[in-house]
């Protein structure tokens, strides 16, 4: 009952638990590797360690890459708002509604690209990890 309780938890919260089989010597699964579910584990043993204890010892590995992430930026610290104004000024303004949304969503980009180009940063994927705080950090 409370194993079917604690995986409707599991479910709810999209996560997968990889133990398949009991880690206790009596049966029972103490141990748990709760991942996301798109998370895989790779190399998933468990070795009995009855001399030391009552239930098996879990090793596993969980793929680690980082990736880099290209985003597109603006340098808006050259950015010239009198300039801006200017070239936003000497458009050509009409009666049609229509034809003013569709000035309005091709001006604005094109000064915004004159004014402060689209320039592309690369950055490192940030991979969060509890145990990977402050301390962690300064021995690094």
């Amino acid at each position: 009952m409370h194993s079917a309780r604690i995986c409707s938890v599991f479910e709810a919260c999209s996560l997968r638990q990889h133990i398949s089989e009991p880690t206790h010597k009596l049966g029972h699964t103490l141990d748990l590797i709760l991942t996301a579910k798109t998370t895989s584990v790779n190399a998933l043993e468990l070795y009995d360690m009855e001399k030391l204890r009552d239930h098996k010892y879990a090793s596993f590995s969980i793929p680690h890459s980082v990736s880099m992430k290209i985003p597109h930026t603006r340098d808006w610290s050259k950015f010239d708002n009198v300039q801006y104004e200017l070239k936003l000024l000497a458009t050509t303004l009409y009666d049609d509604v229509d034809y003013l949304f569709s000035l309005y969503n091709r001006t604005l980009p094109e000064l915004i690209d004159k004014q402060a180009a689209q320039r592309t940063s690369i950055s490192k994927k940030q991979h969060h990890v509890l145990w990977f705080d402050g301390q962690c950090y300064a021995v690094r």
